[in-house]
C-alpha cells in the first residue's frame, strides 16, 4: 500500500468483490440454463422415440390396410367369375 491512498485501495477492493460476486451469479445462471437444457434435450430424446414409434406403427398399420384391401378385392374378383361362370351355365 505505499504510496496509495487507502481509500483508493479500498475502492480496488469493492470493485474486485463486486466483479467475484458477479461472476459467480454468473456461474449460477449457467448451471441453471444447462440444466434447463438438458432437461429439454430429454423430453425431445423422449418425443424423438415416440414420434419414431408412432411411425412404425402408421407404416404397420399401412402395410396390414393394403394386404387386407387387396384380399378384399380379389375375394370380389373370385366372386365375379364365379357369378358369371354360373350365370353362363
Amino acid at each position: 500500500m505505499e504510496g496509495m491512498a487507502a481509500s483508493w485501495y479500498m475502492e480496488c477492493q469493492n470493485y474486485a468483490r463486486r466483479l467475484d460476486d458477479k461472476l459467480a451469479l454468473a456461474r449460477n445462471e449457467l448451471k441453471n440454463h444447462n440444466r434447463i437444457v438438458e432437461e429439454k434435450r430429454a423430453f425431445l430424446k423422449k418425443e424423438y422415440m415416440r414420434k419414431e414409434a408412432l411411425g412404425t406403427l402408421k407404416t404397420l398399420y399401412k402395410e396390414k390396410h393394403e394386404k387386407w384391401v387387396e384380399i378384399e378385392e380379389q375375394k370380389s374378383l373370385d366372386e365375379m367369375i364365379l357369378i358369371k361362370r354360373g350365370g353362363l351355365h
